[in-house]
């Protein structure tokens, strides 16, 4: 089976790609609903995997509609807005029991809290995170190429520290967290800022035509990249999940990071073996 790549015209004019963090360079250890019941347990505090799990993409929900952006379009403090997720999370759960240590006598919204701040804690680092198989090699491979590279993502502002944590921040130019910025993708203001970085990095004006961007998400990466002007390729084993809504082109679509690695630099190279 042939491997997608970028038209030669296209692929000459790229100077900057960009990615999406979570489900694209990096993934989760463990589910949420696993780690949360983890980490609660050893705070003396337990709950069902599978009721948190559930709990957690009901609360989520419900925060990203109140306070969308990890509560930077309505002023609430991120480190409070994940917090709040927490603690609802396994208030919400059937199972839940706090029990009390070595007789401390702490009310649950107490203990709670104390889970909340554990677990946005382990979340800033790689101890809930890994690194998404090929992810080193394709970034290396993009940056030798000449490729300004930069993170655009819908995340707070612990995005700095956790590239840090798992290796990865010295790869990138930049990396925009949405929270920070106070829009988020697939908001295009959020691509025209990267453009405006980009450029300060390499002292010249970038058009959209010159970038693009990877991520796993049609709604947020894909359309927001394309109605920016800008490229955009989806990262997804299984092409058939994606929405229609979304109008995704199956070109657009390659099953892992290192067919990323040839789709953007395939016909890069045989240019410029060719002199051209």
């Amino acid at each position: 089976m042939s491997i997608k790549s970028l038209p030669a015209a296209t692929a000459r004019q790229l100077r900057l790609v960009t990615f999406d963090i979570t489900g694209t360079l990096l993934n989760f250890r463990r589910s949420p609903g696993e780690q949360y019941s983890d980490v609660a347990m050893q705070m003396g505090v337990h709950a069902e995997p599978s009721e948190l799990a559930d709990g957690f993409m009901r609360q989520w929900r419900i925060l990203c509609k109140q306070h969308p952006n990890f509560g930077a379009a309505t002023g609430l403090p991120w480190h409070s807005w994940w917090s709040t997720l927490v603690r609802q999370t396994f208030l919400s759960a059937p199972s839940l029991r706090i029990n009390d240590i070595q007789g401390l006598g702490q009310s649950a919204e107490t203990r709670l809290a104390s889970v909340a701040d554990r677990l946005i804690e382990a979340y800033s680092t790689d101890e809930c995170w890994s690194v998404a198989e090929g992810a080193v090699g394709t970034l290396t491979s993009l940056q030798r190429e000449g490729l300004l590279l930069g993170v655009i993502s819908n995340f707070d502002s612990r995005l700095d520290r956790l590239l840090a944590s798992v290796g990865l921040r010295d790869f990138f130019a930049f990396a925009m967290a949405s929270y920070e910025l106070g829009v988020a993708k697939p908001d295009a203001r959020i691509f025209q800022e990267a453009l405006r970085k980009a450029g300060g990095v390499l002292r010249g004006t970038l058009g959209p035509h010159e970038a693009c961007h990877v991520g796993d998400t049609p709604s947020s990466d894909y359309v927001g990249a394309k109605g920016a002007g800008w490229h955009a390729v989806l990262v997804s084993k299984d092409q058939k999940s994606m929405d229609e809504r979304f109008e995704v082109d199956p070109g657009h679509v390659v099953r892992s990071l290192k067919e990323l690695e040839l789709y953007l630099l395939e016909e890069r190279k045989h240019t410029k073996s060719l002199g051209m």
